[in-house]
């Protein structure tokens, strides 16, 4: 009997690290994660991608034949600029280094990026042939990291993806999309946001991590870097109207200039045409599914 091929996920018990693992486990894989911190899970690390000799231990325990790199920092807090550039790029290359110095054989390692590499780009859908110009120290340390990977190509059979923006049950409502589900959750009378005009893609978490395993099985994708989107851009006053109707409740929208970010980026959607070649065609999530699914709290 063949065993299961073994998966490391790091950032397991992020947002994107549970519905990942879930999609891995229902595909037959033997899923291994690490986490920062908190009670471990029995196939579960505590590790700090800048401890690059306890990163080490744990890729040779595991021997993992695919590596999907989830841990990172996405939303930034104040000054904490410094530890983002920290892990998103030093944390990455401990973790690649450790990758190569175990000497594993390593189907694929699976980077996930961000669509905010691109900044403000004057064209309706983006392919991955646009120039980055990244407006915001986030988009910086992306890009970074990027570059960075690129000199592990010839060592390490790497896939870098951009995802355009998604969301979906459990994300942390720091977010907009659950912040504005939940303000329709308690029945808020209001709700202040920033720029309701920018327009992006909001797709469905549970999508992306199919999208993800797929690119893990496409011998193409190495040493390649892949837009993860569905060119659906929507502002969010379409997202308060779309919850409206859903809900039958009506909200206030409020401007709240302290919620206007610095660089913000007017649209941001992506053209999917590679991403296409490589999995094929995806029949994507509606919108409408992903927030009765977030809502599913209201019955609704």
């Amino acid at each position: 009997m063949v065993s299961p091929s073994r998966v490391l996920i790091t950032g397991a018990d992020g947002f994107t690290g549970r519905h990942m693992a879930e999609e891995m486990t229902q595909h037959g894989y033997e899923v291994y994660g690490t986490v920062l911190s908190g009670e471990l899970g029995s196939r579960e690390f505590k590790v700090d991608l800048l401890d690059h000799d306890r990163l080490r231990d744990v890729v040779e325990e595991v021997a993992p034949s695919i590596v999907i790199h989830l841990a990172g920092i996405s939303f930034v807090h104040g000054s904490n600029f410094q530890t983002m550039y920290g892990v998103n790029i030093v944390g990455t290359r401990n973790l690649l280094s450790a990758l190569s110095m175990a000497k594993l054989s390593i189907e694929r390692v699976l980077l996930p990026s961000s669509a905010v590499v691109y900044g403000n780009v004057s064209q309706p859908l983006i392919s991955e042939s646009c120039k980055v110009i990244p407006t915001n120290d986030y988009g910086v340390s992306k890009v970074a990291m990027e570059m960075m990977a690129k000199n592990w190509f010839d060592d390490l059979p790497i896939t870098i993806t951009r995802p355009f923006n998604y969301t979906g049950l459990n994300q942390d409502s720091v977010f907009v999309i659950p912040k504005i589900v939940d303000h329709f959750k308690l029945k808020k009378k209001a709700i202040e946001l920033g720029s309701r005009n920018v327009r992006r893609e909001f797709n469905d978490v549970r999508d992306v991590c199919g999208i993800y395993r797929k690119l893990c099985d496409s011998e193409r994708a190495v040493s390649q870097t892949v837009n993860v989107c569905s060119g659906r851009p929507i502002c969010l006053d379409e997202v308060i109207d779309r919850l409206e109707t859903i809900t039958g409740y009506k909200i206030e929208r409020v401007l709240n200039s302290d919620f206007v970010r610095t660089g913000e980026i007017d649209t941001l959607a992506g053209d999917s045409a590679f991403l296409n070649d490589l999995i094929g065609s995806e029949r994507l999530i509606k919108f409408e599914d992903t927030v009765e699914w977030m809502l599913q709290d209201l019955g609704v």
